[in-house]
C-alpha cells in the first residue's frame, strides 16, 4: 500500500518511517543526497522529474486530491 503522510516538520521523517512501518522513502531528484540520512531506516529513491508538471499543477487538476496530496 502507497502512503502519503503530511509534513508538520522535518525533525518527523524518522519517527513517520518507524510509525508507519515505511519501506521506501521516494522524493523529486532535486532533493538528491538530503535525505540519505533515511537510508538507515528505508530505501531511499530519489525520483527524477517530468518536465513542465508540478505537484501543484496535479492537485488543481484533480479533485480526488486534497492539498496535502492525498487521494480522497
Amino acid at each position: 500500500m502507497d502512503d502519503i503522510i503530511s509534513e508538520d516538520d522535518w525533525e518527523q521523517k524518522v519517527s513517520d518511517v518507524a510509525t508507519h512501518n515505511i519501506d521506501v522513502f521516494t522524493i523529486g531528484d532535486d532533493w538528491e543526497g538530503k535525505f540519505d540520512f533515511l537510508k538507515e531506516h528505508c530505501d531511499v529513491v530519489y525520483l527524477g522529474r517530468t518536465q513542465n508538471i508540478s505537484s501543484t499543477m496535479i492537485r488543481e487538476l484533480s479533485p480526488t486530491i486534497d492539498g496535502l496530496g492525498k487521494v480522497i
